[in-house]
């Protein structure tokens, strides 16, 4: 390998280093861009200057957590009530069933 295939190789890793990081950047920039905008429109919506700094942050973990706990409750006692009503339809049922059987017979 010539010294000179060697620098053609170092320069094109540098190159493709550059843009990788030119990419990144851009990426960036448009995300601030973006979140800037958001802040800017919601500003304006309130009609005054947010210190967002000062703001509170949310915090999904600790209510989500509890909305699925009760969630879940629900759900277990809806399951419970539906599976006494089919046990009862299914006596109900079977005692119709019964009667009707006496009847034939008689």
């Amino acid at each position: 390998m010539t010294n000179h295939s060697k620098q053609q190789k170092m320069d094109d890793r540098n190159n493709a280093q550059i843009e990788r990081e030119q990419r990144q950047l851009a990426a960036y920039n448009r995300l601030m861009n973006e979140r800037n905008n958001a802040r800017k429109s919601a500003e304006r919506h309130l009609g005054q200057n947010l210190d967002w700094d000062a703001l509170p942050r949310l915090s999904f973990g600790k209510s989500r957590s509890k909305q699925s706990k009760k969630l879940t409750k629900s759900k277990k006692s809806k399951k419970l009530t539906k599976s006494k009503k089919s046990t009862k339809s299914k006596k109900l049922t079977k005692s119709r069933s019964k009667k009707s059987k006496s009847k034939k017979t008689l």
